[in-house]
């Protein structure tokens, strides 16, 4: 299992996405949970690496007409896909569109996410939905990282289901929805790493064998700088 902390970092992972810092949550000392609430949204603040923007794909990567995501007023806009080469055809996938973790009483719905105008990636802006990156690998693929990644608080809304993310274990199921169509997966592992030590590059990885990222905000929440210090990241790998 790759250590998603360690390896060359591919860039700063930035506050501003989702106004705050990707889903956020921190537990106090004693361990309860924290929410930030001086900032309207937190969020992991995944600053995408070079290689794994539109452009370089080299695909608009269409979605299902069938799975098509829901219009969603967002905190940054997108960016415009540069044009794709005409050597490349587009690739098609069927998107997820509800994600269910059943111990933790997870079940939320996903939207197709792009690229937002800071160059990270885009999210929905509430607590409640979940945004999978529609560039990358999708549930199903037969290499390379899914991921799904969303706000663990809002202001408005309070506390997000994927604050519960922190408390999974290995073993435990995660469903990924993609219309009708389940994909199952066991979790091996759940990390809390700096937003400054994150290797981006495997986080979004198009190789090796096929697994899920989930990803949301964790540690201690910086007043200041207004958003959480960490990210949790939950690797889960597809049960055969």
């Amino acid at each position: 299992m790759r250590d998603l902390g360690s390896g060359r970092v591919v860039g700063a992972l930035s506050a501003a996405l989702l106004s705050g810092g990707l889903v956020a949550w921190a537990t106090s000392g004693t361990g309860g949970l924290s929410v930030g609430g001086d900032s309207d949204l937190h969020a992991p603040s995944l600053s995408l690496p070079d290689t794994w923007t539109p452009a370089a794909v080299g695909a608009t990567s269409p979605v299902s007409p069938t799975a098509a995501p829901r219009t969603r007023p967002r905190t940054t806009p997108l960016g415009s896909p540069a044009a794709r080469p005409a050597t490349v055809a587009p690739r098609r996938v069927v998107a997820p569109t509800r994600l269910l973790i059943p111990r933790i009483g997870l079940s939320m719905p996903v939207d197709a996410e792009a690229v937002a105008g800071d160059g990270q990636m885009g999210l929905p802006t509430s607590a409640f939905v979940a945004g999978w990156y529609r560039f990358g690998p999708a549930p199903g693929d037969a290499a390379g990282a899914s991921v799904i990644a969303g706000h663990v608080d809002t202001a408005s809304e309070g506390v997000g289901p994927m604050a519960g993310l922190a408390g999974l274990r290995p073993g435990d199921v995660v469903q990924v929805l993609s219309g009708t169509t389940p994909h199952d997966y066991r979790v091996q592992s759940v990390e809390e790493i700096h937003k400054t030590s994150l290797d981006l590059a495997a986080l979004f990885t198009r190789t090796g064998a096929p697994v899920l990222h989930l990803v949301t905000c964790g540690g201690r929440y910086d007043h200041v700088a207004r958003h959480y210090e960490d990210n949790i990241i939950v690797i889960a790998t597809p049960v055969s």
